[in-house]
């Protein structure tokens, strides 16, 4: 049930004030005046396209990309009322981003609970669109990725690590209890290197690659699961015959996870790839 004392928890700027050290870089943007300033610091970095995010937003909505000149020469008119009252936004870099993927938690009285990783689909603009459960979270990359996250991001999300720790003395301190997954990415610098950005968000509920991690176990051995968000009005064109195995688990073919209604926008669907077809 919503608890607004916990409402903090879901407002990405409390996420870079309270855990910045994992968040950067991350700008908190309390006015204009700071966020043509913030801007103008990430152009002298050498970043040339930004992206500016609202406290309160999911699925990758309520961010804007923007190039450092037009927040930086832009006139000040001062933020929208709603915005000030949101704690004003965030700035950060736009990444040339390789891999997304979530950390799936379950937050518990003893502490944060690891309960997996699965690839995220993110649409160019940075917009959620689907999760891949593979058989092996690393399987069918290239040797350059899959050695870079095993050696510097795998380890970094241990139950008894530091940045556990951090997130679970953050939440529990409201007394939340419950699924929590964090979003995060692999992108390339501009000297075409893989660098780490350990979390670029914090959601306190049970996210969509929640839903896919729980629903790998309806798929089939040495299938993968592709979990998407489709329009509701090409839903007929994509379902396919299924298949299924001798438990019952989903082997083939593409089948519809929500009853779509004549208001519908959206649809969600579930795909078993199997090894040799992905």
């Amino acid at each position: 049930p919503w608890n607004e004392a916990r409402r903090s928890l879901f407002s990405k700027i409390e996420q870079v004030r309270h855990l910045g050290r994992w968040m950067a870089p991350s700008l908190r943007c309390p006015d204009e005046a700071s966020l043509k300033e913030a801007a103008a610091a990430l152009a002298a970095s050498g970043h040339r396209a930004l992206v500016v995010k609202r406290a309160f937003s999911t699925a990758g909505s309520g961010q804007t990309r923007v190039a450092p000149e037009e927040l930086v020469q832009r006139q000040q008119r001062g933020f929208a009322a709603k915005i000030e009252a949101e704690g004003g936004v965030l700035l950060e870099p736009w990444h040339d981003r390789v891999l997304d993927f979530s950390v799936q938690y379950q937050m518990e009285a003893g502490g944060l609970r690891l309960l997996g990783f699965v690839e995220q689909i993110v649409s160019p603009r940075g917009v959620y669109r689907g999760s891949l459960c593979r058989s092996g979270f690393c399987r069918g990359w290239d040797e350059e990725l899959a050695r870079f996250f095993s050696e510097t991001c795998r380890p970094l999300y241990a139950e008894a690590g530091e940045l556990a720790r951090d997130l679970a003395a953050w939440v529990s301190a409201s007394g939340y209890e419950g699924p929590l997954g964090i979003d995060a990415y692999i992108h390339r610098d501009a000297q075409g290197r893989l660098r780490h950005r350990p979390i670029c968000e914090i959601n306190v509920r049970c996210t969509m690659g929640r839903v896919a991690l729980e629903l790998k176990r309806r798929i089939a051995q040495g299938c993968t699961l592709k979990l998407e968000i489709v329009e509701a009005a090409e839903l007929e064109t994509l379902l396919e015959p299924t298949a299924v195995d001798a438990r019952g688990r989903l082997a083939g073919g593409v089948v519809a996870l929500t009853e779509p209604r004549p208001d519908s926008r959206f649809a969600a669907v579930a795909r078993a790839i199997p090894l040799t077809g992905f």
